[in-house]
């Protein structure tokens, strides 16, 4: 009966997906979470460091006239900048329709602004070779593309539909938001007059060079709003892409501060800000296919998981008592969840010892299945009443031993010398009650990532309720047969 009820248990937990952790390890999380976002600051400041210190010897090193193969570089950033720019509006807006979320919608904007602003520089550039309209072009796109970076940063809006045809109107309609700075390029393709119009402007209009420069301001400003907005969503989300972002943005940032020393297009400023922002888009393709690739394995890693979750559940079905119930449970951990030991202690009557009550590894594993420890002890020296699996047990949460050479119990000493691993002690806890801990060893200390953290939560979670309602009938049981003894 107990064993029907702790697979319909875990049998829940894979219906839900995982969707959350133990409320018991929640502190464990948000460390975990804290530490990782001191770790992407202090990443980011060096990050930040090197950037500007590459950017200044770029500076630096370019010579006062421009050699004439600088002509081909500069193209080659264009046409890198132009293929940059609609490959991440069709990827953003793609994202924008499998979630509605108005935030992919604004960045797919933001990189069709880039596209067509370099696009805008090409004709220009083509159909007069001076250089006034480009420089024009290039302030107009950056503040507007960066306009568009910054609303994404700070965007939580879902636009929600209800039917399909809606859901089709609004992919229409935001598809005219991408296309409409495209279309700006169309005049110039028609009348190449308008270049020269521009370039009259240009030199006539006293407001143009205040123009150029407020533009300019506008687009460092925006871009800092921006990265203040995506690295404050990667720490308080764990969005990764916006964590890319904030990387890709440091160099962007450096580039338009650069292009605002620019007194003209084609000097020694100018031709360092392209350099800078081709580096960034070059961080951002080099970023998103290492991200894409991290994301692959994960979402392999989640199936693989979830198909384990799913063999849990089946695999203590028929155990006819208590132990056998543990045994399966733990064995189940190192065949389908990559543990290499697994041990379950449950608390005695006086919540005074933890009993071992099943062991799943090598054959020479430490203790025997039966042996008690104590909860507390007079002893100062460390022992198993200071080690993690009492913490664990006494606090509630969730307790990871990096070091195990110190704090470990029930692992073979030689398996501890050959590996690089950790242990893991999770409480079971029911009511808020906790009737035991469950130990685990990963040999090596890569596998315990967050997620199956995550995940051997709920599993200790589902499975505390079924493994107390099996205790207490076991201990009947128990009481029965003392009692007819006595008798």
């Amino acid at each position: 009966m107990f064993a029907a009820a702790f697979s319909k248990v875990i049998a829940l937990a894979v219906s839900e997906g995982v969707r959350s952790a133990n409320p018991n390890s929640k502190s464990l999380f948000e460390h975990i979470v804290k530490a990782s976002s001191k770790a992407q600051c202090r990443r980011l400041l060096v990050w930040s460091a090197s950037i500007t210190a590459a950017s200044i010897a770029v500076k630096l090193l370019l010579p006062s006239q421009l050699p004439g193969y600088f002509a081909v570089i500069y193209t080659i950033m264009l046409g890198l900048e132009l293929s940059v720019g609609f490959g991440g509006a069709v990827y953003f807006f793609s994202r924008f329709v499998l979630s509605w979320k108005l935030r992919h919608l604004l960045s797919a904007a933001a990189f069709s602004a880039i596209g067509s602003g370099v696009w805008l520089e090409i004709l220009a550039g083509r159909n007069n070779p001076d250089p006034h309209p480009s420089e024009f072009i290039s302030a107009v796109t950056w503040a507007v593309a960066m306009f568009f970076f910054a609303c994404s940063a700070y965007s939580h809006i879902i636009c929600h539909v209800s039917t399909r045809g809606k859901a089709l109107t609004q992919a229409l309609l935001s598809g005219a938001l991408l296309l409409f700075s495209p279309l700006i390029a169309t005049p110039y393709i028609i009348h190449g007059s308008l270049s020269t119009y521009l370039t009259g402007l240009a030199y006539h209009s006293s407001h143009y060079m205040a123009a150029c420069i407020i533009l300019k301001l506008l687009g460092v400003l925006f871009c800092l709003a921006a990265f203040y907005g995506l690295y404050r969503r990667s720490n308080t989300g764990s969005d990764r892409l916006s964590g890319l972002l904030c990387f890709v943005f440091v160099p962007l940032l450096v580039g338009l501060v650069f292009r605002c020393f620019s007194a003209q297009v084609y000097d020694n400023w100018w031709m360092a800000s392209s350099l800078i922002i081709s580096a960034s888009w070059l961080v951002f393709i080099g970023g998103f296919c290492v991200e894409n690739a991290v994301m692959l394995r994960d979402s392999q890693d989640r199936l693989q998981e979830l198909d384990a979750l799913h063999q849990v559940s089946w695999s203590v079905v028929g155990a006819g008592s208590l132990h056998q119930l543990l045994d399966m449970f733990a064995r189940t951990h190192c065949d389908k969840l990559g543990a290499k030991v697994a041990a379950v202690y449950l608390v005695d009557e006086n919540q005074e010892h933890l009993e071992l009550y099943a062991i799943s590894g090598p054959d020479d594993c430490c203790g025997g299945i039966g042996t008690k420890y104590p909860i507390a002890s007079t002893d100062r020296r460390p022992g198993f009443h200071t080690g993690h699996t009492v913490k664990a047990f006494t606090t509630k949460e969730v307790q990871i031993a990096n070091d195990v050479f110190v704090d470990v119990e029930f692992i073979p000493w030689r398996i501890v010398a050959a590996d690089d691993g950790c242990a893991v002690s999770l409480p079971l806890v029911t009511g808020g009650k906790a009737i035991g801990v469950v130990n685990l060893y990963y040999g090596d200390c890569r596998q315990l990532t967050r997620q199956r953290l995550r995940m051997l939560s709920t599993i200790t979670g589902s499975a505390a309720p079924a493994i107390a309602n099996a205790l207490a009938q076991d201990n009947a049981e128990d009481n029965i047969v003392r009692m007819d003894l006595a008798a």
